[in-house]
């Protein structure tokens, strides 16, 4: 038997061995259809994908956040970050309108002092003016004097006559005559009151004192208002009402005393007193009435 007789014959038994091992089971089996075979054969890269469990959901989300986006350009209300422009433009609004009222204050309330400066400044130079110390200053410092210095019995005298300058005896006929001249039989009233020119050329002493304790009543209630700079106040007119200072308080007690049931309490005691504390701080210090000072005009 020759080489090649003898390789055929062995692949010829091969083929029958196989035949005999596999054919139940290639006659039980039917060859897979196409379709089928790509159904088995993708199910592995599906059940793949789904085992991952990434990917679908960042393109989920993506969408998501994709329609929220055309949603919100579709909506009239634009946000920026988790504020809408709305809000924010609100807000802004409050922020400049806050801005615009400090402004305002602070542009008021420094007109406000420079004000109150320079009313303190004019109120100073009223004091020292020409016709107001003629008038005024200067016949309060005479009846300070008096005050102070006359003898006894007339001293006491003079006071109480000061004194009542305030304190209204109701029941005294005389007080017509402290106020008002005697006029004679025939005297026009209606031309006296109406169509004459006055004729006094100064004021008493009663109406000049009364002059000047209103300055300083009137000076205590800008001060207390805040239309009067107090502390320029202070500079400019401590030293001035030092001199009156003690004057000042023995007429406040002197007209308390003074005073009846019906009288009404003059307003610059009180403003007085409220300025004594401004300019000197808690209860004013009072001078000695001996102090030469006194007689000073100031």
């Amino acid at each position: 038997m020759s080489l090649p007789n003898l390789s055929q014959q062995w692949y010829g038994a091969c083929q029958l061995v196989v035949a005999l091992c596999f054919a139940p089971i290639l006659i039980g089996q039917t060859p897979p259809s196409i379709s089928h075979s790509s159904k088995t054969s993708s199910r592995p890269v599906e059940t793949k994908a789904e085992h991952v469990g990434t990917s679908n959901q960042i393109v989920e989300l993506r969408q998501d956040q994709m329609e929220r986006l055309i949603q919100q350009l579709k909506s009239d209300k634009p946000r920026l970050g988790p504020f809408e422009l709305s809000d924010l433009a609100g807000l802004l609004a409050v922020l400049l309108a806050a801005v615009a009222i400090y402004v305002t204050w602070f542009i008021a309330h420094t007109q406000t002092t420079i004000n109150a400066r320079q009313t303190a400044v004019n109120l100073h130079s009223e004091l020292y003016g020409v016709e107001n110390y003629i008038h005024v200053v200067a016949p309060a410092a005479g009846v300070r004097s008096k005050w102070f210095y006359l003898q006894e019995p007339q001293r006491s005298q003079y006071r109480q006559e000061v004194i009542k300058g305030w304190a209204h005896y109701a029941d005294d006929p005389a007080n017509i005559k402290r106020y008002a001249p005697e006029l004679s039989a025939g005297t026009d009233l209606s031309a006296m009151h109406f169509r004459e020119q006055g004729t006094r050329q100064s004021l008493t002493e009663h109406q000049s004192l009364s002059a000047f304790l209103h300055f300083w009543s009137n000076l205590a209630v800008l001060i207390d208002k805040g239309l009067a700079d107090r502390s320029i106040s202070v500079s400019l007119f401590a030293d001035a009402y030092k001199y009156n200072l003690e004057f000042i308080g023995q007429l406040r007690k002197s007209v308390v005393n003074g005073l009846g049931k019906n009288d009404v309490r003059p307003a610059w005691m009180a403003n007085t007193e409220s300025l004594e504390k401004v300019l000197y701080g808690g209860t004013a210090t009072t001078i000695d009435s001996t102090n030469p000072v006194a007689d000073h005009p100031r």
